[in-house]
């Protein structure tokens, strides 16, 4: 039996040369395979290469995937499960950076390992989120006045006693740095989400109707997830707690929470012994039910801080790790925290 070695790609056979019985096929075969290489080459050249984005962490990831779904994906440089504030960048992400057409980040207050990599990137966009939204004053001590009285807005308790370190932005709230977890009040996520869909229509014009369709959709669904957020909170509002460090601000001005102090102002500093004291002394005065710490960062010194008072400890999370990071994530981290509160001060 012979064997033809027929090319169905090309046009340019000699079908003469093939019995009568398959010309039929021969002839078919071809036609389809130019239909279906025309039509190869115009998805090509019609559908543009999606910009390269790399973000910064975790919660902007997820909001940049769901502006860029259906066109592309962004790369992420700090893992979930890892800190920004003591993040090393390693040389592929250097070179995600170097390639990037748009770098998203909070800014150099948080992500200080990204100040002198930016500053030698030429290439593309840099978006500073922390530059486009309306952000609270950081503040300065460990321990408030609770009832959501907020650095700015009521002021909060004096700094006398706290440690050196500890007390670095002891100055008027009009000139205290703005609190870079901006992201956990829905409404500057909502704010972002639309700075990026923006962002993105300007670097790829062709696709700017669909990252502001997609801005959209995300904030509608944020507005439902924040309505299922404030009816879980609803009987833990007054419930006096302590988290691991100040990122829940914008948490706890949006869903008017009563947070009354944190173990540390940053992470990458220690709380020295006075902090310890005064955070004890403010979970026997205030009566706070639970002391928060993070999955990044280990749990002793919680324990240590709670041992000899009724106070519990447990897990709250500002970044979301573990969660899918697929469409609706962002929401998902709102419920989770909203979850994880009412589960500890509700008891």
């Amino acid at each position: 039996m012979k064997h033809y070695n027929i090319n169905f790609w090309s046009l340019n056979m000699d079908i003469r040369k093939v019995p009568c019985k398959f010309k039929f096929y021969v002839r078919s075969a071809c036609i389809l395979g130019a239909i279906f290489g025309a039509s190869l080459s115009y998805n090509t050249l019609a559908a543009p290469k999606a910009p390269l984005v790399v973000v910064s962490i975790a919660p902007l990831y997820v909001l940049v995937s769901d502006v860029m779904q259906g066109v592309g994906a962004p790369s992420l440089l700090v893992p979930a499960g890892a800190s920004a504030h003591d993040f090393s960048l390693r040389p592929t992400g250097a070179s995600m950076l170097a390639r990037a057409d748009l770098r998203v980040w909070i800014g150099g207050e948080f992500e200080r390992f990204l100040r002198k990599p930016l500053k030698a990137v030429a290439h593309g966009r840099t978006l500073s989120l922390i530059d486009k939204i309306d952000g609270l004053p950081a503040r300065g001590g460990g321990v408030w006045s609770g009832g959501h009285s907020h650095a700015g807005h009521e002021g909060h308790e004096s700094h006398a006693g706290y440690d050196n370190h500890e007390s670095h932005k002891e100055h008027d709230a009009d000139e205290r740095e703005i609190d870079p977890h901006f992201w956990l009040d829905p409404e500057n996520a909502k704010q972002a989400a639309n700075v990026i869909a923006t962002t993105l229509g300007e670097i790829d014009p062709l696709n700017a109707q669909h990252y502001q369709r997609n801005a959209g959709a995300l904030g509608r669904s944020i507005d439902r997830a924040t309505s299922q957020v404030a009816e879980i909170l609803a009987p833990i509002r007054t419930v006096p707690y302590i988290v691991f460090h100040d990122a829940y601000q914008y948490f706890e001005a949006h869903f008017e929470l009563n947070a009354v102090g944190s173990v540390v102002v940053d992470p990458e500093h220690p709380p020295g012994a006075r902090r310890l004291r005064e955070v004890r002394q403010k979970i026997r005065e205030s009566g706070a039910q639970c002391v928060f710490h993070e999955p990044q960062f280990k749990p002793r010194l919680v324990e240590t801080i709670i041992r000899n008072t009724p106070a519990k400890s447990a897990v709250l999370d500002p970044l979301g790790v573990g969660l899918p990071s697929g469409v609706g994530a962002y929401q998902k981290l709102l419920l989770r925290l909203a979850g994880q509160l009412r589960a500890c001060l509700n008891s």
